[in-house]
Order: C-alpha cells, then sequence, then structure tokens
C-alpha cells in the first residue's frame, strides 16, 4: 500500500496574495488552514489532484526551482491569451536558459518558473493544470520511487523524461525530466504525501526509507506544531509525510 500524493507546499513571502494569484490561475478555491496557510483545492470530488499549500517563508528565493507547473492550454490562440492574461496579471517571461521552445516559461509574482504548454492532444478538455514537473538527473532512477510514493504509475517514458500518471486518469501528470544542474538549496516547492487509511506516517516514513528516502533536517524539530515526518527521496528532494488532511 502506498501514500497518496496530497499537496505541493510552495514556500511564499506574501502567501495571501500568492494563493489569490494561483487561485484565479487554475480556477480553484481557497481557504485559510488552523496555522494561518493559504490552501487551494481543485474541484470538490478530485481527489487525484494534488492541493496547493501557500506556507509563510522569510527567505527569498535564490535559484530556479526545481518543481514546477505547466498548464494546459486548448489552442495555440488560447496558449498566447493565457500568456497574455498572466502577465497582465503580474507574471513576467522567464529565461532559464531554454532555446526555442512551444511553450511559454513565465514566473509568477515571486519569481517562481512555470511553463504554458502548447495545445497537446492529452490534455485536450482538462481543467488549466497539466502537470507537475520535477527536475531529475536520472529520471528513470527517481521513477520507481516516486510510484511506491503516490500510488501513480509509469504512463509513458521519452528519452530523458519519465511521466507517472495518477490512478485513472491521464492528467494532471507527474513528469520527472532530466536536467544538468545540481540541487544546491532547500526546494521552494515540495510534495507532501500521506498514509492511506489505517497507516501512520511513521509505518509509511519507514516504507519510503526501506525504498530508498533519508531522513532530513531543515530546522523544524523543535517546534511542537510539527507533526509530519521531513524525508528526502533518492535524489535529494525534500518532501513530507503528513497526517491525512
Amino acid at each position: 500500500m502506498s501514500t497518496r500524493l496530497s499537496e505541493i507546499v510552495v514556500d511564499s513571502v506574501e502567501p495571501v496574495a500568492m494563493a489569490r494569484w494561483w487561485g484565479e490561475t487554475l480556477g480553484w478555491s481557497s481557504s485559510t488552514t488552523e496555522a494561518g496557510e493559504q490552501l487551494l483545492r481543485p474541484a470538490a470530488g478530485d481527489d487525484s489532484t494534488p492541493a496547493l499549500l501557500f506556507d509563510t517563508a522569510l527567505e527569498p528565493k535564490q535559484t530556479k526551482n526545481r518543481v514546477h507547473l505547466d498548464l494546459a492550454s486548448q489552442s495555440t490562440g488560447d496558449q498566447a491569451a493565457i500568456v497574455e492574461e498572466l502577465v497582465a496579471r503580474g507574471a513576467t517571461r522567464a529565461d532559464i536558459g531554454q532555446t526555442e521552445t512551444r511553450w511559454a516559461v513565465l514566473a509568477d509574482p515571486e519569481g517562481n518558473e512555470f511553463c504554458v504548454l502548447e495545445p497537446r492532444g492529452e490534455y485536450r478538455g482538462i481543467g488549466r493544470l497539466a502537470g507537475i514537473t520535477i527536475d531529475a538527473a536520472d529520471p528513470g532512477a527517481l521513477a520507481s520511487f516516486w510510484v511506491a510514493a503516490t500510488g501513480w504509475t509509469i504512463g509513458e517514458t521519452h528519452p530523458g523524461a519519465v511521466m507517472l500518471f495518477p490512478p485513472g486518469r491521464r492528467a494532471p501528470d507527474l513528469a520527472l525530466v532530466q536536467v544538468d544542474d545540481a540541487k544546491t538549496v532547500k526546494l521552494r516547492w515540495h510534495l507532501d504525501v500521506e498514509p492511506v487509511a489505517g497507516t501512520s506516517i511513521e509505518e509509511e516514513a519507514e516504507r519510503l526509507r526501506t525504498l530508498g528516502a533519508v531522513d532530513i533536517d531543515i530546522g523544524r524539530h523543535d517546534d511542537p506544531a510539527v507533526d509530519w515526518i521531513v524525508l528526502a527521496d533518492p535524489a535529494g528532494n525534500e518532501f513530507c509525510v503528513i497526517p491525512p488532511l
């Protein structure tokens, strides 16, 4: 039995403003948690798409994010309109070293990179969110771990990329994409997984350790409010095992 991909946590200088911006971008509804964090959820009944949780971070963004979102478009004209809309609302065009691409690379108002994809048949008719991308030195080696952590399955493999699909669906997917640059700082965006009913976070953390996860200290071990376990995947990406939301 696996954990379930529950949410993506976003370190934010202004979480309320960021949640509002992404809520308008994705068409998702927002709420405030007991800890004062801002939570965005997809449409009611969509249990396989992770939520977005905006947490307060005092430190500014330092490097290109290793986790980002990809947005879908339904036509070339729709892609251009989405880019124009987002730039008008505070996004900026981002240069991450890409050359000629069919997708547009933007950054949100706090500098977090994301992509607006060209129209692709596999994303036709879905909502705005096409997928979640994780940078990886070796996507194939990392894929088996995230299959075990999320309960998703390997749906497609491409040179330099492995795509994981959620249960019973094609999208939004989880893409592990090969990059050459090494991880140097704590992730600005990270994934949270939660155990299925009847399994404790301690049991699931131990299971993930046997699959290559390691314990990691990000400086929250003395906080009495912490009721989750912080681990890193085999590539060093931080993630949390959390109690069910």
